[in-house]
């Protein structure tokens, strides 16, 4: 139960970063529709026994159905996930997320079944999604990445960059994600 308790922690700590208290935190929690799809997340993650996983998972799915999202697997995904506009994002069970990560609004982290790019992508921390963007294949996004909005990556992003255009373009830039 701490390890769920921890990871939610820093989860509510990364939507409510400006303004965190404990004051309204309950309210806060229950009225934020992505919240509450972290919440349950994390639930599932955590939980020990069969029909307390069944439970989570119906919720889940029931919430996560509600907004198109498709989120699987949340034992891959660090803490600190924040959903910016948290409708249609899909991630691929084999996808791993790093800690402190953003996801846009229809973001897709999909995974490619054949090929010599064959596999899901991982991604470093401090990286931010932007809105419709695409990250295919066995690719690592490295740590303060920025992924631009429309933009379509299939190709290995190293750290402190930029990725911009479909395709992808790659541009260093230190410290890319502070104020994300």
């Amino acid at each position: 139960m701490y390890f769920m308790n921890q990871y939610f922690l820093e989860d509510y700590k990364s939507y409510y970063e400006e303004n965190f208290s404990v004051r309204g935190g309950g309210y806060r929690l229950l009225t934020s529709y992505n919240m509450k799809l972290i919440y349950f997340g994390r639930k599932l993650q955590c939980s020990k026994w069969k029909i307390s996983k069944r439970f989570w998972l119906v919720l889940l799915k029931h919430h996560g159905n509600k907004r198109g999202n498709e989120i699987h697997d949340f034992s891959r995904i660090g803490y600190g996930l924040k959903l910016g506009h948290g409708y249609n994002i899909t991630l691929n069970p084999g996808v791993t997320i790093g800690n402190y990560c953003r996801l846009m609004k229809g973001c897709t982290l999909g995974s490619i079944r054949t090929g010599s790019n064959a596999g899901a992508p991982t991604l470093g921390d401090h990286v931010m999604v932007g809105l419709n963007s695409t990250i295919v294949g066995n690719v690592k996004i490295g740590n303060d990445v920025m992924i631009a909005a429309n933009s379509f990556v299939n190709f290995d992003v190293p750290d402190h960059s930029v990725v911009i255009g479909n395709p992808g373009v790659i541009h260093h830039k230190e410290n890319a994600t502070e104020g994300y």
